[in-house]
């Protein structure tokens, strides 16, 4: 049989109204964190992230995009100074006779949405799969070059 709590001695209930406001300030917390909207692209950007965010622009690229095949931890993501962030990658899909080729891209893109998974909220500034380049912004050309992912071909 249960107790009520009226039986229980000063203690026990000690430990139970602690208990039961811990219990409660969790969930207040919880519920505040996912009704406050307040978050930043700093909080919600990672590295893995804008990976997969890449992956869109590059598949939609390929010839064969059903069949694009990424690996799932062989890729490098950082940010530079300008908040713009650059992957580089490789990714497996089918050519023009239907054999896997590996393709080698890299991808440089800002963030100018709140919502990282939202194809929109991204301004590609560079995209190249296998040397192959399909956007350049301009005012990017200087960092690429000192970033080592694109020859300045102005000295030669």
């Amino acid at each position: 049989m249960h107790k009520k709590y009226e039986d229980y001695s000063t203690k026990e209930k000690v430990f139970i109204n602690i208990a039961t406001g811990i219990l409660f300030f969790g969930i207040f917390i919880f519920f505040w964190n996912i009704f406050s909207g307040e978050s930043t692209q700093e909080d919600v950007v990672t590295s893995s992230k804008v990976y997969i965010a890449a992956q869109d622009f590059v598949t939609e690229r390929l010839l064969s995009p059903s069949t694009a095949e990424y690996p799932s931890s062989d890729y490098k993501a950082w940010q530079v100074e300008d908040g713009t962030w650059i992957v580089t990658s490789y990714v497996d899909s089918q050519n023009a006779f239907g054999a896997m080729l590996q393709s080698k891209w890299v991808v440089a893109m800002n963030l100018v949405g709140n919502d990282w998974a939202n194809k929109n909220h991204w301004n590609v500034r560079y995209l190249n799969i296998n040397k192959e380049e399909y956007v350049v912004d301009d005012s990017f050309f200087d960092e690429l070059v000192k970033l080592g992912l694109r020859k300045d071909n102005s000295q030669e």
